[in-house]
């Protein structure tokens, strides 16, 4: 913000006493939380009001107040596991947008106007009467200026996943359409994620006991931290920040997130094909950091990488920092003890995509005997030859939500991303 300077030498100090007090108050605010909802309003300094923008129903959420004007970041928040849970049909949702005179809420590209009142508090209906079952993604805006004013100096938003019960099925079943990499083949393999078992799927480090990432794979059972949860036939993966925490591998992550894999670290496999269809339906995070993916890697990997290294396919690593975009890969990596000689890839940044997390999409990819075909919602976006393509082993499964320790991590309100996954499928 920019004034004509005043004449008074007493002024200057008194809009800068203004301007801590008011930091202050923000500070506050970002470590209210949910109590927030139960805070007494302060009347606002003229020159430097508090902003903040909260849910109460449904929630309620963590507090978001950092401007977006300036510097766009994540801004998911947190919402309790019960809270989130909406009928599909009209939802009466109330609010705190405090310093704040128009608020927007959109869902699936549909925007819902309401003016908080002289309390900082809004009400509006939300129409969701044609959602469909499981996750939804609702943002939630704030402006200092009133409705259709664009000079506003202050934005916020914050972004929850809503669940929705009693909605439409929107999973495709297994038959698929004409034209899509799927139809007119068996389905060998499915995991519909109805329950998480551990016959099914390892849950840790990679099974060969590769660490990367700046995100420590939990178990099933570490007293720490759960970041698998089945809700409603989908399945969650959660990486969740934790600045105190200590990590035991000595690397100084503070994140915890989860790790499954249909490759065990005996050698084992629940699930693993030399040819076919690989499709995942998820909906992924947004936010700097977030490292989402679906990848396969060749069985004879697990216990003999050090001896022979092994075949990688990323069906996709997403990056939460740029949601229009994702990278499909294929690497040949050869043993450690060749230091990356005969290191081989094939590698396409695929651009111009809807945001993928703001909707469930499929990604896919097929291995034939000679070819390995990328797809993006039944779609093909690239293709590659398949290395070690006389001796490559069957491939088996991963799904990950990682942090990057090659962008900078931005902790949301919430702190925490998550990963959804609808379910896995494999044609022959």
């Amino acid at each position: 913000m920019s004034s004509t300077p005043p004449a008074s030498a007493s002024l200057p100090r008194a809009r800068a006493a203004l301007a801590v007090l008011g930091l202050v108050l923000v500070a506050i605010l970002a470590s209210a939380g949910p109590d927030l909802a139960q805070a007494p309003t302060p009347e606002s300094s003229a020159s430097e009001p508090p902003f903040a923008l909260q849910l109460l129903s449904p929630g309620p959420t963590s507090v978001a107040t950092h401007n977006q004007k300036q510097k766009p970041e994540a801004y998911t928040a947190s919402i309790p596991d019960a809270a989130m849970r909406v009928r599909a049909g009209p939802l009466e949702v109330t609010g705190l947008a405090r310093g704040l005179r128009s608020v927007a809420l959109v869902v699936n590209g549909t925007w819902t106007s309401a003016v908080p009142g002289p309390d900082s508090r809004f009400t509006t209906q939300l129409d969701l009467s044609g959602a469909v079952n499981g996750p939804l993604v609702l943002d939630v805006y704030g402006w200092d200026t009133p409705p259709d004013n664009h000079d506003f100096k202050t934005a916020l938003n914050l972004r929850v996943h809503l669940f929705v019960e009693g909605g439409r099925d929107a999973s495709p079943a297994a038959e698929r359409p004409p034209g899509h990499p799927a139809h007119g083949r068996t389905l060998v393999w499915s995991e519909s994620f109805d329950t998480l078992s551990r016959k099914v799927w390892h849950a840790g480090p990679k099974p060969d006991g590769q660490e990367y990432g700046a995100a420590s794979f939990l178990g099933y059972d570490d007293p720490t931290f759960d970041p698998y949860t089945i809700m409603g036939g989908f399945l969650r993966i959660r990486s969740q920040n934790r600045p105190g925490w200590a990590d035991p591998a000595g690397y100084g992550r503070t994140w915890l997130t989860g790790h499954l894999s249909t490759g065990f670290p005996d050698g084992s496999v629940s699930g693993a094909f030399r040819k076919g269809y690989f499709e995942a339906r998820m909906l992924l995070p947004a936010g700097p950091g977030a490292w989402p993916s679906f990848w396969l890697l060749d069985q004879h990997g697990i216990r003999n990488s050090v001896a022979d290294g092994a075949v990688e396919i990323d069906v996709i690593e997403g990056y939460g920092h740029a949601t229009t975009s994702y990278v499909a890969t294929e690497h040949d990596w050869p043993p450690p003890s060749s230091r990356m000689e005969g290191y081989r890839r094939a590698q396409k940044n695929l651009t111009g995509l809807p945001d993928y997390s703001l909707a469930f999409h499929d990604y896919g990819v097929e291995i034939t005997d000679d070819d390995v075909v990328f797809y993006f919602d039944g779609i093909e976006k690239f293709r590659a030859p398949l290395y070690r393509k006389a001796t490559v082993s069957p491939f088996f499964m991963m799904l990950t939500l990682a942090m990057s320790q090659d962008w900078p991590i931005t902790v949301p309100p919430a702190g925490y991303y998550d990963l959804w996954i609808d379910h896995v499928r494999v044609y022959r």
